[in-house]
């Protein structure tokens, strides 16, 4: 039987070069971690241009307690930090070499060491000598030379400060701290981490910070997107959360540069606080939500008395069959179908079943725009998201359509390319309120869909509607604008013509189809002829001030333009 074991060849030593980036935010961060560790409360740093070359030369001054051992300094792995420090943060004993591309020299308790990459490296020897003279008030200093200008260095200082650990002065201006959950709605700490919810109009906050270190994690997957009303506005806000990580006992961050979290056991478990922490949140009193049914469940089993979600429903509407107008309702203000908190007694789902998803849906969208459903009740749409809420349960409903074509099902009546004139047109189905069902019919002047996965439209209006009365496919809405709403679906072959081209072609096509069917030959030949007045031929007879244009048809059955004198 074989034994093995796991070991750490000393060539590490001569690539610890590839562990690092020489990236200046993580020099300052780990610099500002041994400081924060070492009981600083102050960090004082200066730049000054260097005296041999055009580098910047940075002086980083800390006020802790100094460095007891410098051979810890250059020993891989090994902190140096007492046990406390080692159960709380999980220090890697590799802070200073984030130096070892620049080298660096330190100065702590009286000592001071050049310190080389060769010597990072384990290639060389570091002489340790006495200071000529020592500040009692000093803890630790490195100094170091960069090749960023000075300007770039303040740059990045503000930066890596803002959530830092502590105080940090630069050329003698203080920078500016703040708490990196400073704006949460709701802050909770387990295990040394402090979990902040944010709630806001733009996407979640998704970070992680380490005493400074800015870390991108996807935390998506526990929050919950938007789903708090906000109580000004009526509208919703995103819902996310920060991290902020005070003690590592409980959540592993990468090494050596920790940027990045270890996706561990700890790190599930962490994830599930957060999830907690956000339905927490969500229970707080004056806190109104949209959340799923399920997210209302999970909260119950977890012991967190959350409130049912608000009835935030939205007008029913049919989307046009374009995906870049597709939640656009037809001839309306979109503002006037946006979901808004609505009185569930006040409203009524439209229950369509798969039987009537094509012939059925815009048909009454239409008519429900000048025909209240019985005692004023709104169409909404289902949200199944809501299904399991004995208010959304409870909510009446219109269902069991049917639509009628001279007394025969739409299914049955013919679909054309664009339009047919009927005598009746019916739609009727049953409202379902309180257990009770009533059934409700509707005499309409027009009926239509788009056939399913083609770019057709059918079209039906009563002999006595307007269109039909005037001759004019344009009231009390444009016929053209229904049949693009329902049919229209540009290609986006990139061998197809353009989406402006293909719209125009497409309303061009219906326009001439809708005109002929209601106006008969006499107003396609009106239509064809005003489309044959291009900006060319106008300008001419406007130059030669002519009013009157005569087309004639000559015996061989030709047609001439006649033009009368101008006056």
């Amino acid at each position: 039987m074989q034994t093995i074991e796991a070991k750490v060849s000393a060539r590490i030593l001569s690539k610890a070069d590839r562990l690092f980036t020489n990236r200046l935010s993580q020099i300052f961060v780990e610099l500002l971690q041994n400081a924060r560790r070492a009981g600083a409360s102050l960090v004082t740093v200066t730049t000054s241009p260097s005296p041999t070359d055009s580098t910047s030369l940075i002086t980083f001054t800390d006020n802790g307690s100094g460095i007891e051992d410098f051979n810890k300094l250059l020993h891989l792995g090994e902190s140096g930090w007492d046990q406390a420090v080692e159960r709380a943060e999980d220090p890697a004993g590799m802070g200073l070499f984030a130096l070892l591309h620049t080298g660096v020299v330190v100065r702590s308790r009286g000592k001071t060491a050049t310190i080389t990459t060769d010597a990072f490296l384990g290639k060389e020897a570091v002489q340790v000598h006495d200071q000529d003279s020592v500040d009692p008030k000093t803890g630790t200093t490195v100094v170091f030379a960069r090749e960023e200008a000075q300007a770039a260095i303040l740059d990045v200082l503000l930066r890596v400060a803002r959530f830092g650990p502590v105080d940090v002065k630069v050329n003698g201006e203080l920078l500016k701290r703040e708490d990196f959950l400073a704006n949460a709605v709701y802050i909770k700490e387990v295990d040394g981490v402090r979990i902040g919810v944010f709630v806001g109009h733009s996407e979640p906050l998704e970070s992680v910070n380490f005493h400074g270190n800015l870390i991108r994690v996807n935390l998506s997957e526990t929050a919950l997107g938007k789903i708090v009303v906000s109580p000004t506005h009526n509208d919703l806000l995103s819902v996310g959360v920060r991290l902020d990580i005070t003690s590592t006992a409980s959540l592993h961050l990468k090494l050596p540069d920790r940027t990045d979290l270890v996706y561990d056991e700890a790190y599930h478990t962490m994830r599930k606080q957060v999830r907690r922490t956000i339905l927490e949140y969500l229970a707080s009193e004056g806190v109104q939500h949209i959340a799923s049914y399920a997210v209302y469940k999970e909260a119950l089993q977890l012991d967190i008395p959350i409130q049912p979600a608000v009835p935030y429903l939205q007008p029913f509407f049919v989307s046009a069959r374009d995906s870049n107008s597709g939640q656009e309702p037809f001839n309306g203000d979109r503002g006037d179908y946006l979901a808004t908190i609505h009185d569930p007694a006040k409203c009524a789902l439209v229950c369509l079943d798969d039987y009537h998803a094509d012939s059925t849906p815009f048909t009454f969208d239409l008519g429900s725009r000048d025909r209240q459903l019985p005692t004023g009740l709104v169409p909404v749409r289902e949200n199944s998201g809501f299904k399991g809420y004995s208010w959304y349960d409870n909510l009446a409903c219109c269902r069991n359509f049917k639509l009628t074509i001279d007394g025969k099902p739409a299914e049955d009546a013919a679909h054309p390319l664009a339009i047919t004139i009927v005598n009746g047109i019916q739609l009727s189905f049953d409202l379902e309120r309180a257990g009770a069902i009533e059934q409700v019919a509707w005499n309409l002047p027009f009926a239509g869909w788009g056939e399913e996965d083609e770019n057709e439209a059918s079209l039906f209006i009563t002999r006595d509607s307007e269109w039909a009365q005037t001759s004019s496919p344009y009231q009390p809405f444009s016929l053209i604008d229904v049949a693009q709403h329902l049919a229209f679906d540009p290609s986006d072959d990139f061998e197809a013509d353009s989406y402006e081209t293909q719209e125009q072609y497409f309303k061009q096509r219906y326009e001439e189809a809708i005109i002929e069917a209601i106006g008969g030959a006499l107003a396609a030949a009106r239509l064809a002829l005003s489309r044959a007045l291009g900006w060319d031929l106008t300008r001419a007879l406007d130059a030669a001030h002519l009013s009157e244009v005569r087309f004639v048809r000559t015996e061989d059955g030709k047609w001439k333009v006649d033009l009368p004198t101008a006056p």
